[in-house]
């Protein structure tokens, strides 16, 4: 059970690091921008926090399960952020935020490929202790990802603040 609160711990960190997401922005206005990114944001938040308590609330106590449990919720984590990612991907940013937005944009696809990997080779352990060797192999990739999402965030959350905006992109939460 410790193993199975630590990775879901983990993945969960990973996830809440900086997500952020808006949907059209025609006009360019800058101001308009940040206050879509942060309503985004705090949805994208509030999805992952909703998956957190499921899992919490989880008690695997076979082996099956508990490989279970770590695949749907990277699986949830997952879709949760692709949409964050097709969100901010259909996006034109104004001109003061297009470089902090493809980072950031970048960034969040660097963790969708992480995810993705993890769960794809999770789907031939067949014990929890596999299952903590495989995550154990991939944990440094994910450590990167997430320091460079948290980058990317803070960069973009940067751009808001110089030019006087007050948004909460979430970034590092």
């Amino acid at each position: 059970m410790q193993r199975l609160l630590i990775l879901i711990l983990l993945s969960f960190v990973l996830a809440f690091a900086g997500i952020a997401a808006c949907g059209d922005d025609d006009d360019g206005d800058l101001e308009e921008y940040f206050a879509e990114v942060e309503v985004i944001a705090i949805t994208t938040d509030h999805a992952l926090d909703t998956l957190g308590d499921e899992l919490s609330a989880a008690e695997p106590e076979t082996d099956e399960e508990y490989i279970q449990v770590f695949q749907e919720s990277y699986q949830g984590a997952g879709e949760v952020l692709e949409t964050a990612y097709l969100d901010l991907a259909e996006m034109t940013p104004p001109a003061e935020a297009e470089s902090a937005h493809d980072s950031f944009l970048d960034s969040l696809e660097g963790v969708l490929i992480a995810l993705s990997g993890i769960l794809e080779n999770s789907q031939e352990v067949t014990t929890a202790d596999e299952l903590d060797v495989l995550y154990a192999q991939f944990e440094p990739d994910l450590v990167q990802v997430d320091e460079n999402l948290d980058t990317a965030c803070a960069t973009l959350q940067g751009v808001a603040e110089s030019n006087g905006i007050s948004a909460d992109l979430r970034c590092g939460d």
